[in-house]
């Protein structure tokens, strides 16, 4: 949880607090911008808890600042919520419908690709159908295939039907 001043210092940082322990409705979700001089003094060589390691020290020196935001924020670790960030993004919840599919994507004949997003190299095969689902990069959907609701981040052979799966390589 977070507490900040009117003008964005944070003043109070907790990563997953008890609960009860902080009357802060706010929660620390997104990208971070760091300058050089703030990775130097993150402590230690190894890997380590930004949130739970760095963020508490720089609140203590009030070199934390915080820009709170309405905008919408989903946890995808995951797979369910993987796939409904996805469905949200497509239903414009964040991007041009347009954008869901990659420009280098190969969309063969007759294939239907419905609420989707297709990644970078991915192949969907004829008359292959993918309705409200992730297909990963270079992920191919063979011809005929149905994916319906699942994250593909592997291929689907050639007729094969999937629903509410996720499919990853191994």
């Amino acid at each position: 949880m977070v507490e900040t001043t009117p003008d964005g210092l944070v003043t109070g940082f907790v990563e997953k607090p008890a609960p009860g322990t902080t009357a802060s409705r706010h929660v620390n979700a997104g990208t971070y911008v760091l300058e050089p001089a703030s990775l130097a003094a993150m402590p230690g060589d190894g890997p380590l808890s930004i949130e739970r390691a760095t963020f508490p020290h720089f609140v203590q020196q009030r070199a934390l600042f915080a820009l709170q935001t309405n905008d919408y924020w989903l946890d995808a670790g995951r797979p369910e919520s993987y796939l409904r960030a996805n469905l949200d993004l497509i239903s414009g919840a964040r991007i041009d419908r347009d954008d869901a599919v990659h420009a280098s994507a190969v969309l063969a004949p007759e294939c239907e690709v419905r609420d989707s997003v297709v990644g970078a190299g991915a192949h969907i095969g004829k008359g292959a159908r993918v309705v409200d689902s992730v297909i990963g990069p270079r992920a191919v959907i063979g011809d005929g295939a149905v994916v319906e609701r699942s994250v593909a981040l592997g291929d689907v052979a050639a007729s094969h039907v999937v629903r509410d799966t996720l499919i990853a390589p191994v």
